[in-house]
């Protein structure tokens, strides 16, 4: 039993064992020597000739070896950089052999050896030579090549790696500088020897340690300014373009969509010719201050209710009462709205009527979750009917239009994107449009809020994730994508803008607004004496609503003087002395909007996470050189 025992743990032991065998053979397997010869042309292009000797036993190295050559790169700005690569003669001990090249993500992999046969085990050299381009960095004083000679990413061990830098003939040795490193990419180690020969115009680089998987040898020799060619500005420019085709078919289509877009607006979006604007001492008649405010701007929905609001109470319909309170050693206003005992006539608007009918007897204007969803349900109806009466008959946002140039721009991204080889940034392109959107209409929020501070402390943080996200995307797709992107969404906006219209109607209403506007801020004070108390507050709303509450009451300052005024819709705005319009109507206009939006809008509304932050896969930025670039391994 002891010998079956014994003769059973051997066989355990051996199979145990035999995968850290079978690795210790993988791991014979190496190279033995590496050298390069690097000829820098004065064209500023280079030859670059590798010897590699290698140890094959049949593991990795089966039928050859493969190298990577990286060809594709981006400059400081994130824009393509695409240098050449020819090989020029493969050799296995010094005799031809067969190879193909295969494109990778970043460059070209060039296998060694037929495919047909496999290797006897033994000592293999192979000579790989090749000529490229743009390697080359132009400084003031020096130019340089910084070059990585063997690439980082080897799957066996290096013995020794010897590179050769020759430089053109003419150089001055004396002005030529170099450095070496050593090891893993990004690594300062310096475990190598170097030295110049004057007569061959040569410097050589010796490792003195070996280098480990995924090591490498990245040199560094700078010389005189002169001795190769430096691309010109037109070069520059015909590289770019020549490197970033996608972004050039971008700006193409970007230009083929402004096309579409002023051809679009001179059928349909131009406005009826506008007539000669004059004042006018009234607004439009049969029209109320949110008819007047939708159609003047086109159906912006700003400060229409609380207008709606003032109208009801001027007509007599509702009272405002306001009641000065301290919070936090802060003063405020607080408002209530008391329905008055009033049959509604001819004289609201559907709108007015609704909203009249939809307040309660007496509405707090403080947040309380009853009155915020009477309000926010009266706000959606009077939009709901403003949109459906005022756009057709007064004007026209031809909204089938917008969508036109922005599926052609959706098209355009998608195709520069896969052309310049970054289709996987369309999905970031979309989120960090999306959060400019986003942002856009968080600000227009903000104005609607009483704690507005606080959003906009809130806000910080998100823009300045923005910020990094547009920033990380400039460097993923280049500086020539992004400017692409950003024009076309500059073009989108603008086109929805201009392709609305008036009607011919809606811009015989436009004029007549216009000239009430013109009315409240040119007319002089003797055109003034003759307007009354009634007049005041019966056009009042819609000065509040275009925006000129405050001129409004400038121009009637002296006039209600006179009439010893004091409103009889609103009460407990004044601090007891004589009733001023300019300071009645600034202290109004503020303290009644705000209390509009406290009443409709929860106050847990205006600060808080949004629940999206920016962010992202972390991407490779490539620049002009390479310092750690290539590698290869057996196949």
């Amino acid at each position: 039993m002891k010998i079956i025992k014994k003769i059973f743990l051997i066989l355990i032991l051996f199979l145990v064992l035999s995968p850290t065998m079978s690795n210790a053979v993988v791991s014979r397997e190496k190279i033995l020597d590496y050298k390069s010869e690097i000829y820098i042309k004065e064209d500023a292009s280079m030859i670059v000739e590798e010897t590699i000797t290698v140890y094959a036993e049949g593991n990795n190295i089966k039928r050859g070896i493969y190298r990577d050559f990286p060809t594709k790169y981006k400059d400081k700005l994130g824009n393509k950089y695409n240098v050449k690569f020819e090989v020029l003669e493969v050799l296995r001990d010094g005799e031809k052999e067969t190879y193909r090249t295969e494109k990778q993500e970043n460059g070209v992999r060039v296998y060694i050896g037929d495919s047909n046969k496999i290797l006897t085990p033994g000592y293999y050299t192979y000579t790989i030579k090749y000529e490229t381009n743009r390697q080359i960095g132009y400084f003031e004083d020096h130019d340089e090549l910084y070059w990585n000679v063997t690439g980082n990413g080897w799957s066996f061990t290096i013995d020794s790696v010897e590179a050769i830098v020759h430089l053109p003939d003419n150089v001055d040795m004396s002005k030529v500088n170099f450095e070496a490193y050593t090891g893993s990419q990004g690594s300062t180690e310096k475990e190598y020897i170097a030295n110049k020969n004057e007569y061959y115009n040569t410097v050589t680089f010796y490792t003195t340690s070996t280098l480990q998987l995924q090591e490498g040898l990245t040199i560094v020799v700078g010389f005189e300014k002169g001795l190769v060619h430096e691309p010109t500005i037109q070069e520059y420019i015909n590289y770019w373009f020549e490197d970033n085709k996608g972004v050039l078919i971008g700006f193409l289509g970007a230009a083929i969509i402004i096309v579409y877009c002023v051809i679009s607006w001179y059928m349909v979006g131009r406005d009826p010719k506008k007539d000669i604007i004059i004042p006018r001492y009234n607004p439009p008649e049969g029209l109320s201050p949110s008819e007047v405010k939708y159609i003047d701007s086109m159906g912006n929905y700003d400060k229409v209710f609380e207008a709606s609001i003032l109208n009801l109470a001027v007509k007599g319909y509702i009272k405002i009462e306001s009641k000065e309170e301290k919070i936090l050693g802060i003063k405020t206003n607080k408002m209530t709205l008391l329905k008055q005992e009033k049959t509604p006539g001819n004289d609201l608007s559907e709108d007015e009527m609704d909203i009249y009918n939809s307040l309660p007897k007496e509405a707090k204007l403080e947040y309380n979750s009853l009155l915020q969803g009477k309000i926010e349900n009266m706000q959606k109806r009077q939009e709901e009917y403003l949109s459906k009466e005022m756009n057709g008959k007064m004007y026209s946002r031809n909204i089938g239009k917008i969508t036109i140039p922005i599926i052609m721009s959706i098209i355009t991204v998608v195709v520069s994107l896969f052309m310049i080889g970054e289709f996987e940034a369309f999905f970031d392109t979309f989120i960090m449009v999306w959060m400019l959107i986003f942002t856009v209409i968080f600000a227009k929020l903000v104005k609607k809020r009483k704690l507005s501070k606080i959003i906009i402390i809130f806000m910080i943080p998100f823009l300045f994730s923005e910020i990094t996200g547009m920033v990380a995307l400039a460097k993923s797709v280049g500086l020539g994508m992004m400017i692409l992107e950003l024009l076309l969404v500059i073009i989108n906006s603008v086109y929805a803008i201009l392709i609305r219209a008036y009607t011919k109607e809606g811009r015989r209403i436009k004029d007549e607004i216009a000239g009430f506007k013109l009315f409240i801020k040119t007319a002089s004070e003797e055109e003034m004496e003759v307007q009354t108390p009634e007049t005041f507050d019966k056009y009042f709303p819609y000065a509040y609503v275009l925006g000129l509450e405050n001129e409004w009451a400038k121009k009637f300052e002296n006039v209600l003087e006179q009439y010893n005024y004091e409103p009889t819709w609103c009460n407990g705005m004044d601090d007891g002395s004589l009733f001023r319009a300019t300071a009645f109507t600034s202290a109004f206009s503020s303290s009644f909007r705000n209390s509009i939006s406290s009443a409709s809008v929860h106050p847990s509304s205006s600060g808080g996470g949004s629940g999206f932050s920016s962010g992202g896969r972390r991407r490779r930025i490539f620049w002009w050189r390479w310092p750690e670039a290539g590698g290869g391994g057996g196949w």
